[in-house]
């Protein structure tokens, strides 16, 4: 599973078990943070899907995922949290992120399953992308042909 996943969490005893989880799930291209300055300070624009703690001791993971998206809206955050909340997941979502995962007995099974939604909305995306192109090569063709058809007749 090559999209890289990057985890941006403070607590590293968490973030050293969920990345053991997803290694064992088969995810492979992992990198940790534990402090989101040096993830900004790495931060660059490409393919790939971040966790996001909410809470830090210096700042919210809102904050956070506002300049994410600012930076590249493409870029698929998941945020994870040990409040339960729904309008913290409200908040998370209208904000952009792609899902808000509990952090509690079940966090790394919605965690490799909200991944798994990522990588298909990312792949209905690129299909839909190809499909959309295909239709309007399509259009061109027949306007071509229909040109060619006027000309010969003519």
């Amino acid at each position: 599973m090559n999209q890289p996943i990057v985890i941006v969490d403070d607590d590293q005893h968490y973030t050293e078990l969920v990345c053991f989880e997803l290694r064992q799930k088969g995810f492979d291209n992992i990198r940790t943070y534990l402090n989101p300055n040096v993830f900004f300070s790495e931060f660059y624009l490409g393919n790939y899907i971040v966790l996001l703690d909410y809470q830090f001791d210096d700042v919210d993971g809102i904050s956070i995922l506002k300049k994410i998206k600012a930076r590249n809206p493409n870029i698929h955050v998941i945020m994870m949290s040990s409040q339960k909340s729904i309008a913290k997941a409200v908040e998370t979502v209208r904000y952009g992120a792609f899902d808000y995962i509990e952090k509690d007995t079940h966090s790394f099974t919605n965690i490799k399953e909200a991944i798994e939604r990522v990588q298909i909305a990312d792949a209905m995306a690129r299909k839909m992308s190809r499909n959309e192109k295909l239709a309007l090569a399509l259009k061109w063709l027949s306007i071509a042909a229909l040109v060619v058809l006027v000309i010969l007749y003519k």
